[in-house]
């Protein structure tokens, strides 16, 4: 999947502050897609509900971040899927306030594959462990893909659970797909 020309005019989204989801509905009413803002005029961002500090940082969008995130972007299997992306997840995109782009290591066609999600306590007991575990191996068989959030506990059970019976597994992470929490989990990471 070769980056769409837009990457950069979504990553400028992406980091400019205090851009919710009032002020990009306003844009999305106007375009036929987010990325389409780089066609507006300053006035027409203004009028779109942006404010200068706003529209200023979409043109000079932080420079160091937006390195960081084209540099993650050329590594083989790192993806941005955005709003307007068919792989993007149809159930996320009807949430009230759905995140404009999804950082995605590797295989983008997972995020519309069947899948359940399983999370629970990082203290979980051993039979909790166990019973994530097993839940998540029957669901797998049963032709579900497992959705957690890769956290020690539970989630990592299930994470582990799907691995164990041949299946499909996505670890939504608060961090980012470029920094593992908890550190101890970066080898069931490299196996998702």
């Amino acid at each position: 999947m070769p980056r769409a020309d837009n990457t950069q005019a979504w990553l400028a989204l992406i980091l400019a502050p205090g851009l919710g989801p009032q002020r990009v509905a306003g844009l999305s009413d106007q375009l036929a897609s987010l990325a389409d803002w780089t066609q507006l005029s300053n006035d027409q961002l203004r009028r779109c509900g942006l404010t200068r500090p706003q529209i200023d940082a979409l043109h000079r969008p932080d420079r160091d971040a937006l390195e960081r995130a084209l540099n993650w972007l050329d590594a083989p299997d790192h993806f941005l899927i955005t709003l307007d992306d068919e792989l993007y997840p149809p159930l996320l995109k009807q949430i009230p306030d759905p995140p404009l782009a999804l950082f995605l290591a590797g295989r983008p066609e997972l995020l519309v594959y069947p899948q359940l999600a399983i999370v629970g306590s990082r203290n979980a007991t051993a039979g909790g462990l166990e019973h994530a575990r097993d839940f998540a191996g029957t669901i797998t068989r049963a032709g579900f893909g497992i959705t957690s959030g890769l956290a020690a506990g539970v989630d990592s059970s299930a994470h582990q659970g799907c691995l164990d019976a041949g299946g499909l597994t996505i670890a939504v992470t608060g961090t980012g797909p470029d920094e593992i929490y908890p550190a101890r989990n970066k080898a069931l990471a490299h196996k998702i």
